[in-house]
């Protein structure tokens, strides 16, 4: 239906009957290779970009976090984990929970100040 890919040297396109080329064929290979090596290369970069490409782990036996190890994640166990975007994202959503508690807090103990103001006999609104 559409090319998949296009070089110098050939063309692989996809249809409903399968794949096909019109191919000066080993060149058009080496190209598929470069080209795939390049799609892997940017994988990697995004992999490590979202901070799903290791994890730190204490090591058996360590006494404290400072001992953390960097430990490589193999490719196939990076799709299941939590990414470093969705992390912060969680890590915000936390902050901003907590940070509308501590405001109804201060406005709760705002209220009960100008309680005691007032059966003080003090009316200001300081």
């Amino acid at each position: 239906m559409g090319t998949i890919f296009k070089s110098e040297h050939g063309e692989v396109w996809k249809s409903p009957h399968g794949y096909g080329t019109y191919t000066a064929g080993h060149m058009l290979c080496i190209d598929l290779a470069k080209e795939i090596e390049r799609l892997r290369a940017e994988i990697e970069r995004c992999h490590a970009r979202l901070e799903i490409d290791h994890v730190f782990v204490v090591p058996q036996g360590a006494s404290a976090l400072t001992d953390l190890v960097r430990e490589e994640v193999p490719y196939q166990q990076r799709l299941t984990m939590l990414d470093g975007i969705t992390a912060r994202d969680s890590e915000i959503a936390i902050l901003e929970e907590q940070a509308e508690e501590y405001v109804s807090e201060i406005e709760r103990l705002r209220a009960e100040l100008q309680q005691y103001r007032k059966a003080a006999g003090h009316e200001t609104d300081n």
